[in-house]
This record gives C-alpha cells, sequence and structure tokens, in this order.
C-alpha cells in the first residue's frame, strides 16, 4: 500500500502539465506495473478493469470528490483508533497493546497528511489548467 501511495505522490509532484484524468491515468498504469513486477495478479486485473472504467468515466471533478473521502474515510478511522487507544490506557493495558495502538495512530497520521498533501496538489493542478484557458 504505501508503495503505491509513494508512487501515486511522486507522479503528481512529476507532472506539470496535462489534467487530472491524464495524471490519474498514468499513476493507475504505474500501479498496474507494480502489481505485475510484485505477481499480483487479483490486483493488476482489479486495476486494469479501474483503468478502464476511468478513462470512459473520468473528470476533474469526481477526482477531487473521491480523494476528500478517502480523506474522510480515514479521519474516521484515526477518530476510531485514537478512541481505542485512549480506551487501552485508560483499562490500563498492557504496554505492547498500547504500543502498537500508538504506532497505528501514527501510520494513519502519516497516510492522511500524505492524502492530505495529494488533495492540495490536484486542486492546484487545476486551478492552473483553469487559469490557462483564460
Amino acid at each position: 500500500m504505501n508503495k503505491i501511495v509513494m508512487t501515486f505522490t511522486m507522479s503528481l509532484l512529476s507532472l506539470n502539465a496535462g489534467n487530472l484524468c491524464d495524471i490519474k491515468t498514468k499513476i493507475i498504469e504505474q500501479k498496474i506495473n507494480i502489481a505485475k513486477q510484485s505477481n499480483l495478479k487479483y490486483t493488476k486485473e482489479k486495476l486494469t478493469i479501474a483503468l478502464n472504467n476511468h478513462l470512459k468515466y473520468c473528470n476533474d471533478k469526481d477526482i477531487i470528490e473521491n480523494q476528500q473521502k478517502t480523506i474522510n474515510k480515514l479521519k474516521d478511522k484515526l477518530e476510531d483508533k485514537e478512541y481505542d487507544l485512549q480506551k487501552a490506557k485508560f483499562k490500563g493495558k498492557d504496554m505492547d497493546k498500547i504500543s502498537k495502538l500508538e504506532q497505528k495512530v501514527l501510520d494513519i497520521k502519516r497516510e492522511l497528511n500524505l492524502e492530505i498533501s495529494i488533495l492540495e496538489l490536484l486542486k492546484k493542478e487545476v486551478n492552473e489548467n483553469n487559469s490557462k484557458q483564460l
């Protein structure tokens, strides 16, 4: 998962031109290549279907909305894990369990920050494309 997320981010950072649908197409293609290299046949098949659907139906607004949904899901997940952590501390659970929960919270926070950065990059790309069209 982290490898794919990093690929997504690096793709966004390395592309300066093009609309979001073109960028997303390249990202999905990169994910397919990663799946091929990792011998993840089922993942490759799912991504190929996703690419075909993306090519048929893609628009910038949906990409941004989906990214926002991803962020909202991560916020909910973070809230749940923070609650679990507080509950474990309150109940006096062993340090190993608390440590694992703290690590999960940190991992989710990192992923959330990454997804927020991606959303900001997507919005910036849309704004730049809109200003070029004027």
